[in-house]
């Protein structure tokens, strides 16, 4: 048996991001004998430096693989496309365009798969071309509510080189619903990564198979790391130029620093901004603050870990539950977040394994009580790491996917 898995960006076990479930998937279908082939489409050229660039090349050379780059376009040509998508729902104008589509395709048809597994971060960007096929998607969030937050955010850092990503942000997220039927009209079964999209795609695409699953969280860089006696530190985790991340800083920025300030006054403690790239301008004022420092990229995150006394995950948009979250509670180090993160997740309970508020205020007093409180570091440092030991264990998560799908396609050829 051959099965073809498609992605967004070259598939790893050492990033902070959701890239790293199709490597998780590939290897528990050798076990299996069944034979696997990526195919990556637009993988970024952007690195932290060249020894991740070389690690990231090394991590993959083991599999078998095809890169598609997605050509660069002129302004011209995207003004074109944006304008487009606001009469038609091809969609080539709101996802891969059509040459770098009809690529991915000809490799994909030419492999020959039994079926595919597409975990494109922008969901079914090609399959819907891919006829005869069986396709079964792995849906991590919905593309509109994506690109709404992200309009949000240019619209705060707002700059004229802005502007266009803000009007293509805008056109992006209140036409490209209108495109979902017929990108997923091949598709067999969708495995939702957030449950908060269920009921959406209930009401979109009715007939379809959906089902939830809890996020992959295997890091080949993360341990555990017994509570000990902190210095008062809090951590915040992430790409400072990845959509969610910028979130959380606006956040931080705009409703949580007051607070924060106040709470600097009774305890000396320290904030560190973890992630590769320099920060959003409008958040920039945060380094005159002697206790906040941006560390730029870190070749071990661990040693960050290790001296946390949490972590703050200050991203108030309900898009399923973040994979720094699963990550830090891997490592043993408490989170500390808003309640939306959380709503559909039963696993997590307030005060147990992990501190959740609905507003910045709450969030500060949250971030206090860790901060002063080391018993209760510790009781939460141990439960969240037996929450994920429990509930996200990344070979039972992978091998229900892969026995749902090798059932569904059974059923097809019997």
């Amino acid at each position: 048996m051959k099965i073809g898995i498609v992605t967004h960006g070259i598939p790893n076990l050492f990033s902070e991001g959701t890239t790293k479930e199709a490597i998780i998937l590939i290897e528990e279908l050798k076990k299996r004998n069944i034979s696997t082939k990526l195919f990556i489409q637009n993988y970024t050229k952007i690195f932290a430096s060249s020894s991740s660039k070389d690690k990231l090349f090394k991590s993959i050379k083991k599999y078998e693989y095809k890169i598609i780059q997605e050509k660069n376009t002129s302004l011209l040509q995207k003004i074109i496309k944006n304008c487009s998508r606001l009469f038609s729902r091809n969609p080539d104008n709101f996802f891969t365009d059509h040459i770098t589509r009809k690529k991915i395709e000809s490799l994909i048809y030419k492999y020959n798969p039994d079926l595919i597994i597409n975990m494109l971060n922008i969901p079914c960007s090609s399959n819907y071309g891919l006829k005869y096929i069986p396709t079964y998607n792995y849906i991590n969030m919905p593309p509109h509510e994506v690109e709404k937050l992200r309009f949000e955010i240019y619209k705060k850092d707002f700059r004229f080189q802005n502007f266009f990503l803000m009007l293509n942000s805008l056109i992006y997220y209140k036409n490209i619903h209108k495109t979902y039927k017929k990108v997923f009209k091949n598709t067999r079964i969708g495995f939702l990564a957030s449950p908060d999209s269920l009921n959406y795609y209930k009401k979109i695409l009715k007939g379809k198979k959906l089902i939830t699953l809890k996020n992959f969280t295997k890091n080949q860089n993360q341990k555990y790391f017994p509570y000990t006696k902190k210095k008062k530190v809090i951590i915040m985790v992430g790409n400072l130029k990845a959509t969610f991340t910028k979130e959380g800083l606006y956040d931080l920025s705009e409703n949580i620093m007051p607070y924060l300030l106040k709470l600097r006054k009774k305890i000396n403690f320290k904030l560190y901004i973890i992630g590769k790239f320099d920060p959003p301008t409008s958040v920039k004022y945060l380094l005159k603050y002697d206790w906040i420092k941006f560390t730029g990229w870190v070749q071990d995150i661990n040693k960050y870990y290790k001296i946390a006394n949490c972590i703050l995950v200050s991203n108030p948009t309900p898009l399923g539950t973040r994979i720094r979250i699963l990550n830090c509670m891997q490592a043993g180090v408490p989170v500390v977040t808003y309640k939306s993160n959380v709503l559909n997740n039963k696993e997590f309970i307030y005060n147990k394994n992990i501190l959740f508020a609905d507003d910045p205020k709450s969030i500060v007093n949250e971030l206090e009580k860790v901060l002063l409180n080391n018993k209760l570091g510790k009781r939460l440092s141990l439960a969240g790491y037996k929450t994920i030991k429990k509930h996200y264990n990344y070979k039972k998560i992978a091998n229900f996917m892969i026995d749902t799908i090798l059932k569904d396609y059974k059923s097809i050829n019997n």
